[in-house]
């Protein structure tokens, strides 16, 4: 007989901002020790795109439109913050030159903001805090399209269906 239970499931958006010094923004809520990407919950009838719009505003005043994201798909993980639950996000990410020259400060629950660099083994998080699951899996993904793209392995040979963003040449 089975006896594993279904673990509840939360849907979010999540927004990947990548600068050009190659770091990832990072938020934590308060009270809680991981650092994760902004995003949340959808409201009532609200598309994914729009969660991730709403919540980058919420969370960092960050100023943006819907055709601004782009789909990364959705990926499953462990909540970081919600004990034995699963959470499934839709991620997105939205180039530098829309984003560049807002500021973007911790607002509501968020009570820190870190700009995390992709590449190395330690992230640098102060001590007792940590890198969500879904922020550590995608860190490593970008850290392996950048070894791809430096070696010219094809994102097919690092098991990558959808695309990874990449900034604009500098």
């Amino acid at each position: 007989m089975d006896t594993t239970q279904e673990q509840p499931v939360i849907t979010v958006s999540a927004v990947v901002l990548r600068d050009d010094q190659d770091r990832v923004c990072h938020v934590r809520k308060v009270g809680t020790q991981a650092f994760m990407y902004p995003g949340g919950k959808p409201e009532h009838g609200e598309s994914a795109t729009e969660t991730a719009v709403r919540e980058a505003r919420e969370e960092l005043g960050l100023q943006l439109r819907v055709e601004d994201l782009h789909d990364w798909g959705t990926f499953t993980s462990v909540a970081a913050n919600e004990p034995n639950t699963v959470l499934r996000s839709r991620v997105f990410t939205v180039d530098y030159q829309i984003w560049q020259d807002q500021d973007l400060q911790p607002h509501a629950e968020i009570e820190e903001l870190r700009w995390i660099p992709i590449d190395g083994d330690d992230p640098g998080l102060p001590q007792g805090t940590f890198l969500a699951d879904l922020a550590t899996e995608i860190r490593t993904r970008m850290q392996q399209c950048a070894i791809g793209y430096l070696t010219g392995t094809s994102r097919a040979q690092l098991g990558r269906a959808e695309p990874i963003y990449r900034p604009e040449s500098r």
